[in-house]
Parts: C-alpha cells; structure tokens; sequence
C-alpha cells in the first residue's frame, strides 16, 4: 500500500468526513482501496498500490457547492504536494486537451473562453514556479482553478448548443430520445398523468424478481398488467426491469440464499422466462439485470455473478429478439469501489459481456447526484462530459436514469441510508442540476434517452427528495424544465 501527502489550505473546505470520500483511481478510472487523514492542514492518503494515479476529492469551490474534482496524475515521492496546484494542474490540463479535440472537430470556441483558458494556466504556471512573490502558490492556483471551472462552464455550453443543433439536422427536426420516469407500484392519477404527458414520452416499470415471484414458479403480473395498459392510454414507450435486481432488497424473501446456487439460478432464470415470455412484442426495452457495482447478496464469486447476469441477457434476448436488451449500472464513476475490493469492477463486466455477444444492446446509468453513500459525488457538467464518453467507449447506446434531492432535511419515506451533500439544494438547483445533465446527455449521440429515477415524494423511495412531484402532490421546478426541455428538441 503506497502512500501520498498533500497540504490543504482552509480555502478548500476539507474535513475528516470530506476525507472520507476522496478516492485515488489508476489510468483507467477504477478507484482503489483508499483511506485519508486529514491532520494539521495535511493530507494524507493510503491506496492499495503504488502505481501512479489521480486523487479524487470534493472541494468548497463556492459558498453553497463542493465539487469532485480529480487531480492530475501523481506519483509517490517524499515531499508532499500541494492540493490546490494539483487539483487546478487536472483540471487545466483536461480542459486544453478538451478544447484542442473540439475544436480540431469544428467547434467555434469564443475568444474570451480561450483567454480564460491561457491566464488559468498562467496562473497555474506560477504556482508551480512560485515565480509570484505577492501571492503563495495555492492562492495562485486557486485562481486559475476558479478560472478554470468557468471556462470549462462555457466551453460545455459552446459544444452542447452546436451537437444539439447537428444532431437535429441529421434527425431532420427534433431528435427522437426518451423522456421518461420509473414507476414502482403506484401508478400517478389522471391529474399527474396529464401534466406528465406534457413532457414524458417513455415509462420504466420497476418490476423486480422479489416483486413478480411469489413462490417457485408462482408468478403475479398485476402490477405491470396495469402499467402496460396505462402506457397504452398515453402511448409512452414502454420499458419493464430490472428483472433481476442485484441488490439484497431484489431478491424473494422466500429464497434460501445457503441452498445450490443452481436452485437459486433456476429459480431466477424461471421469472425472467416468464416475464419476457409474457410481454414480448409489448415492451421495447427490457432491464434485463442490474444495477452493478453494488453489493449483492448471492455467495458466489463475481466471475459466476457476471456469468449468471449474461444467461439472463442470453435468454431475454433469444425470446424477444426485436426489444433493446439492457443492464444497469450505479454510481458510473465508481466511488463506492474505494472502500471494498472488487476483482472484476462493473466496466471489465460490461465489456467481458460485449465480447461474449450474448445480446446485450444498451447501459442503464444510474446517476444519484449529491448522495452519500450509494450515490455519486455532486461533479460539474464537464467531469459529467467526461464520464459519458468513458462509458461511451464501450460502443453501446446509453439510457441515464437521474436523480438529484430537491432539499437537505429529513425525509422519512427515504428507504435507503443515503443523505444529501454537498450543496444546498433547493427545487431550484434541483432544476437548474436536471437541466445541465439532461442537456448534456442530449448532445451525445449515442445517448437515447433520460429517465427520471423517482417520479414522487409521497410514496416509498430510495434517495431522499428525488421526486418530481413533491410529498404535497405538487410538481417542482423541475416539470417545467423538462416540458420546456421537450416541446424544443423532443419528438
């Protein structure tokens, strides 16, 4: 296990629970096992290896909002760095490297956004030097960092704009994408359904194994029988899953986890079967598995996991070969990796089953903005650029499903353990957050659709203050974004 120090200034906000959810990942974005201690204005941080890597941490970048940020790429030596130089150094570099790509594929960069630029990385010069004598270098680099971060604001709006409007011209008009929501047991009345269809056009019934199987080969189709037909009324496109939910509260209560694991397997395989058997040529897309990268239940290791999430894919595909085939990820970059050891993290999965051909035809992202832990780290619209064409690479189209609180107080119809952070949110950041990742999510073409992870506050959810519609039954800000979002660029 290697170890590297940083000196942290106040201005960055850093404290021991901040500490506790920075992480260091290698070249290819997969955290490892990370443990920090901040001491005496040091930082320091054990991660299993020693290999070089780049340090991910949340940092005050304003009065009311901390961003993860990732340094650029470190090695082990014996003097400690300077986090502010290191953080600006990531952030500088990705962006001018950024900026020649674009521009290289036609993007008309402002002229003020190219000085931006230059003087973020002047300022960044001088700190390394310390050729100032009026300013020490993490004041300097906290310069060009604030300069930084608004450059690459504007840069991402400068591309968003001219992808949107290519991809619009190539779809001859509005571009066909799904704007959707997840629906779980509860289905909304008429009165949310009509303000619902003024900017949704798609619907994810949440129908997992525990849900649908009530015995071995005892099955209910209640709840997605109503939710086809309601889908029908409004004429959503229609998605059912995931069918198997990988985490402890998808499986059946009635499953003895310590029998075979092939009992376990049949049993599992048998609702899938079912399931896909019943609505085939009824839904165009099935969440066949997922998410990964969570913890599962099953005592099995993770290569006979992913084997097992592949026959799944394998089956719903051979039987409903005309349906998108997809599988879920959470949390897409990682974070929860840095503190359990993972041999096959979801990305090598993802790509193991691609290889495999085993009919898998798209990515669900689960992208829980501004929750620990279980959620993903609260990043700016560039790192969210970034994240989609990691993931992007794969060669697959991409489904995000997004989530974001609308406040910081208690909720107690939250099921889950996870908390907000990380800014101040109100139903306007609320918005204001939806907005630019839904935006940017459009301009990628291989992207196809939105959907939102909790469409309300009064019934049972897992992140707190996600809905759309709020525990009074009235919509937030949000609804009026999105209805704006698709009455511009939506079939």
């Amino acid at each position: 296990m290697g170890m590297l120090e940083f000196h942290a200034d106040d201005v960055l906000g850093l404290s021991p629970e901040i500490v506790q959810c920075a992480y260091f990942a290698g070249l290819d974005r997969v955290p490892w096992l990370t443990r920090g201690e901040f001491d005496g204005g040091i930082l320091r941080i054990w991660r299993d290896g020693e290999q070089s890597g780049t340090l991910i941490i949340p940092v005050k970048v304003s009065e009311h909002a901390r961003l993860a940020l990732p340094t650029g790429t470190l090695a082990e030596r014996y003097s400690p760095y300077d986090l502010a130089v290191e953080l600006t150094r990531g952030r500088v570099g990705h962006l001018r490297n950024q900026m020649e790509e674009w521009q290289l594929l036609g993007l008309d960069v402002p002229s003020p956004v190219v000085e931006q630029v230059n003087q973020a990385t002047a300022l960044l010069a001088q700190a390394i030097t310390k050729r100032s004598r009026e300013h020490s270098a993490s004041k300097l680099a906290w310069d060009g960092l604030h300069l930084a971060l608004e450059a690459s604001s504007e840069l991402c709006q400068r591309y968003i704009a001219q992808a949107i409007s290519v991809r619009r011209v190539l779809s001859r008009g509005k571009i066909p994408f799904w704007l959707g929501i997840t629906v779980s047991d509860v289905l909304p009345d008429s009165s949310a359904t009509q303000r619902l269809m003024e900017f949704a056009n798609a619907a994810v019934a949440a129908f997992p194994w525990k849900a649908g199987a009530t015995g071995p080969r005892q099955f209910s189709f209640d709840w997605p029988d109503r939710w086809l037909l309601w889908c029908r009324e409004t004429g959503m496109y229609r998605g059912l899953g995931p069918l198997l939910d990988l985490r402890p509260q998808g499986v059946p209560t009635w499953i003895d986890l310590e029998q075979p694991w092939s009992l376990i397997q049949q049993s599992a395989f048998s609702f899938v079967e079912a399931t896909v058997r019943r609505y085939r040529g009824r839904v165009d897309f099935w969440e066949v598995a997922g998410p990964l990268n969570v913890a599962t239940p099953f005592p099995l290791p993770e290569d006979k996991l992913a084997a097992f999430v592949a026959g799944a894919i394998q089956m719903a595909r051979d039987l409903d070969p005309g349906a998108v085939i997809a599988l879920s990820v959470r949390q897409p970059w990682l974070e929860d990796l840095r503190m359990r050891e993972c041999q096959y993290p979801a990305p090598f999965v993802v790509d193991a089953l691609i290889r495999a051909r085993v009919g898998l035809d798209a990515l669900v992202l689960e992208v829980d903005l501004g929750y620990v832990p279980g959620g993903s780290y609260l990043r700016d619209v560039f790192e969210w650029h970034r994240q989609l064409e990691y993931w992007g690479q794969m060669g697959l189209p991409i489904y995000v499903r997004f989530s974001a609180p609308s406040q910081t107080s208690p909720d107690p119809l939250a099921t889950g353990r996870t908390r907000p952070v990380h800014c101040e949110w109100t139903p306007e950041e609320h918005a204001r957050w939806a907005r630019s990742y839904f935006l940017m999510a459009l301009a990628k073409p291989f992207v196809r659709g939105f959907l939102w992870s909790n469409w309300a506050d009064f019934q049972p959810h897992e992140f707190p203050h996600s809905g759309l519609l709020d525990v009074t039954r009235r919509f937030k800000p949000v609804a009026e974004v999105l209805t704006e979002l698709k009455r511009c660029y939506l079939l």
